[in-house]
């Protein structure tokens, strides 16, 4: 069946492609699921069940170009400007909204965070809500792996692009029109739903409407969120004067997460290197973790990401490569495709560390599983399929850490107790279940625990005290933001010096990171790291300390 869509083109409702009407042939530039999704929802048609369905692969192509046109992208400063210290982040995430389940991110794990706290009850239904739109609004807006391997292609054949001055310009008006976009498609969305009532009502939850007046909800507003361009209250001196219930920004900053996942993964590494490195002074960012995260099956509102993961593989490599290296590629590890399919899972993880530049493997465990393979129990668990075996699952893993030992892979996991699909899911990420991988599987193996503990009582000290029986075991200080504090970061200083094992101090073990997109909830993101670096010199730090924990750890840890 053909639907009439305009005097151009029609769509195709078998093949689910737009076909231009004098041709009669797919248009090429406009062929995707979500492109035709788009078509369909202009045309006022609702399109049910189809946040399961899965993007067309890419299109691989041994022989493709490294360059743009013809310049190159040189995201590092080059050598011989010694003028900065170098920092290398260690936990930063450039995936978007076709590479995860977002409702079920947002609805579920996000929203959780702000459950039990009773003066953040508006943010938590505003996020809840938000999961339950945000899936088919993904759907339609976020680019897949393939169509952002076209766009690239598009670039690489754009002879235009004379200096790298020139590409850096067009990527930055891309940043513009993909918000822009974003924020025209969610607001035509949403401004019919109950959305914009959460919205309101959270803004005034915090005590904000008392001081700004009446909340409009409207496009250009919408954009503000997205784009976390909160002027109106970053700079208004009367602003920071104010006694809020909370910081009002944070719920712009949730809708600026969003707009990352709304956008091009080549785009948001740009949002990220204009601001830490291009953009910063003193400390400036050369290489930073490009890390990816598998919740399929998980989360029980789809089974599959939009963008498969060996399409994402692929894309990710291009981008370590169009970006001369500024990436550090991480592959995600999800035990229970491993369950089901060891042997061919592995082989794809295998072929991304000998072959693709990828140098880690990232865990989830708050998703639901121990980071050894127990489960918790099924009845907490929102998923549509069964559960995996649990020797299967114990299986897998034990395969996966052979792998990434044999191969002195980095292995990344969440180790905050946060983000827990179930609240009964957060000690699944803590010390305890790793010390059970580190006695039962290998002692030896390279983990890196995101988050450093978090700020739970006992994990950083629990993690420190593991280190001193698991030699290669690492951690990183990805939104610690309350680290900024002085008291905290003096605290802190001293107390990693003290806690030395055999012939090892703890502070060789520590490493910067941001957590970025996901620190883009943080209303202060953009100076995270000059204010982390100044806040730990002031504490006490030693400038050989801080080479340490910013830079010289990261080389280490990944072999860079």
């Amino acid at each position: 069946m053909v639907i009439r869509n305009s005097k151009y083109f029609d769509f195709d409702l078998k093949t689910e492609k737009l076909l231009d009407r004098q041709q009669g042939r797919p248009i090429l530039i406009d062929h995707s699921k979500r492109h035709s999704l788009k078509a369909l929802s202009l045309l006022g048609i609702t399109v049910l069940g189809g946040c399961c369905s899965v993007s067309p692969k890419i299109e691989f192509n041994d022989n493709r170009r490294q360059q743009i046109g013809s310049t190159s992208l040189h995201f590092t400063p080059p050598d011989s400007n010694h003028n900065f210290v170098k920092v290398i982040d260690a936990h930063s995430h450039f995936f978007n909204g076709s590479d995860l389940q977002a409702g079920g991110y947002l609805s579920g794990p996000l929203a959780n965070e702000w459950s039990n706290l009773e003066e953040y009850q508006a943010i938590y239904r505003l996020v809840r809500y938000l999961g339950n739109i945000i899936q088919t609004i993904a759907n339609i807006i976020a680019p897949s792996a393939r169509d952002e391997w076209r766009f690239l292609d598009q670039l690489s054949d754009n002879r235009g692009f004379t200096t790298e001055a020139v590409l850096l310009t067009y990527l930055d008006n891309q940043i513009e029109n993909e918000f822009r976009q974003a924020s025209q498609w969610f607001y035509d969305e949403v401004k019919n739903t109950d959305f914009p009532k959460y919205y309101e009502e959270a803004l005034t939850s915090s005590g904000f409407s008392e001081f700004s007046g009446p909340i409009q909800f409207d496009e250009n507003v919408l954009y503000q969120a997205l784009t976390s361009d909160f002027n109106e209250l970053e700079n208004t001196n009367a602003f920071r004067n104010q006694q809020f219930k909370f910081d009002p920004r944070i719920i712009g900053s949730i809708m600026s997460f969003v707009g990352r996942m709304l956008c091009r993964r080549f785009t948001n590494i740009r949002s990220y290197q204009k601001n830490f490195t291009e953009g910063a002074a003193d400390l400036k960012v050369v290489a930073a973790t490009d890390v990816l995260v598998d919740f399929d099956y998980w989360l029980g509102d789809c089974d599959s990401a939009f963008s498969r993961m060996q399409d994402q593989i692929y894309l990710h490599e291009r981008i370590n490569q169009t970006t001369n290296g500024y990436t550090i590629p991480i592959v995600a590890f999800n035990p229970w495709k491993a369950a089901i399919d060891k042997q061919t899972y592995l082989d794809i993880l295998e072929d991304a560390f000998r072959n693709r530049g990828f140098k880690g493997a990232k865990i989830y465990p708050t998703i639901g599983y121990y980071p050894h393979g127990k489960l918790g129990t099924a009845s907490e668990y929102r998923t549509r399929k069964k559960l995996p075996k649990e020797k299967a699952l114990k299986n897998a893993f034990n395969e996966f850490y052979r792998l990434c030992h044999d191969l002195n892979i980095v292995v990344m996991a969440h180790g905050n107790y946060s983000m827990g699909e179930r609240e009964s899911f957060k000690d699944m990420a803590g010390p305890a279940a790793w010390r059970t991988v580190f006695k039962e599987i290998n002692t030896n193996q390279r983990v890196n625990i995101g988050h450093f503990g978090g700020e739970h009582a006992n994990w950083m000290q629990d993690f420190t005290t593991l280190m001193r029986d698991a030699p290669n075991l690492y951690a990183d200080l990805g939104y610690r933001n309350k680290l900024i504090e002085s008291d905290n970061a003096e605290q802190f200083i001293n107390w990693v010096r003290t806690n030395i094992a055999p012939n090892h101090k703890a502070i060789d073990r520590i490493l910067y990171g941001t957590d970025w997109f996901m620190l883009d909830m943080y209303p202060d993101w953009r100076t995270y790291m000059t204010d982390l670096y100044t806040s730990l010199k002031i504490a006490g730090a030693s400038p050989g300390e801080l080479d340490k924990i910013f830079y010289q750890n990261a080389r280490e840890l990944f072999n860079l």
